[in-house]
């Protein structure tokens, strides 16, 4: 697992974040002039919005590969824990990330970026092989029933009801 997640780190987040960062500076110059709130909102908006959930896909994809998974089980984790591991992941990285381009200057900004990825690598690997739609159920609350292998919810397809208040 660590030298999946270390060619994931060398092979794609170093090359293609080096791009991206020197695009997002580039391009945040066009609507806003030195630092400031709407450069960093601007910033922070691509980032989180195009960035984090193409690198988690691109994980999801090269870590499944890589532990010799087929691609229906790499489809199916994607579609049912894209969406939650970037929502946690984002828990992370917006405000690292808020900080970075406040604090930190443009040319540097990979830098401190690749010094989280060794915090957002665990979290990652970790999402990678847990059921991250699930858990975030239960902590928000809800309580997803247990799947079966090819099926939702319980035996025949029906699933169980949520208990109600009291």
């Amino acid at each position: 697992r660590a030298a999946l997640a270390g060619a994931y780190g060398f092979g794609f987040v170093g090359p293609f974040g080096h791009t991206w960062y020197k695009w997002l500076d580039r391009v945040s110059g066009a609507w806003s002039r030195g630092p400031g709130l709407s450069r960093t909102a601007g910033k922070l908006a691509l980032d989180t919005f195009t960035f984090g959930p193409f690198s988690v896909a691109v994980l999801f994809v090269h870590m499944g590969l890589g532990e010799g998974e087929s691609p229906q089980v790499i489809r199916r984790k994607l579609e049912e824990d894209l969406l939650p591991t970037v929502l946690l992941d984002s828990a992370f990285w917006v405000p690292f990330q808020c900080a970075n381009f406040t604090l930190v200057p443009p040319r540097h900004n990979l830098l401190a970026v690749n010094l989280a990825c060794l915090a957002d690598s665990c979290l990652l690997s970790w999402a990678k092989h847990a059921d991250v739609a699930s858990l975030l159920h239960g902590a928000w609350g809800r309580r997803m029933p247990p799947q079966e292998p090819g099926g939702e919810g319980e035996a025949g397809g029906a699933a169980a009801p949520r208990p109600g208040p009291g």
